[in-house]
């Protein structure tokens, strides 16, 4: 055997024996588990999410954040919204172009609301056109 084939050789062996050293794939009917991480762990859209409890007289709407980079800014649009009574809570999306405001009803409207974020802004950004959807 020449050199160039044992090189061959042991380059094949080494790569089978580390593939033989994988641990093995999980199977569609084994259970799924995963190491345990500190930090969170996202699985793919197609997971269905908890939905959150609706106390009566809550509300949920959608707010369509139109304005140059309005939709980078939801740190900054979730704090001035939460400042305003009857907002229970904003879900601000990284990179979407709306988010999610849970209020109570009769407290403060939707347009109150979109008024907040119309007034938001700042250098090379702002929510002038901001909607109800």
């Amino acid at each position: 055997m020449s050199l160039g084939h044992k090189s061959l050789l042991i380059l094949l062996v080494t790569l089978l024996i580390n593939f033989l050293a994988l641990p093995s794939p999980v199977l569609a009917d084994e259970e799924h588990s995963h190491p345990k991480k500190k930090e969170e762990h996202h699985h793919s859209p197609s997971k269905k999410k908890e939905e959150p409890v609706m106390a009566p007289g809550d509300k949920v709407v959608r707010i369509n954040l139109i304005g140059p980079f309005c939709h980078r800014h939801p740190e900054e649009i979730q704090e001035a919204l939460m400042k305003q009574m009857g907002v229970k809570s904003v879900e601000g999306f990284s990179g979407r172009k709306y988010i999610m405001v849970k209020y109570k009803s009769g407290h403060v409207t939707p347009e109150e609301m979109v008024s907040i974020v119309r007034g938001l802004g700042g250098s090379g950004w702002n929510c002038l056109r901001s909607q109800v959807k």
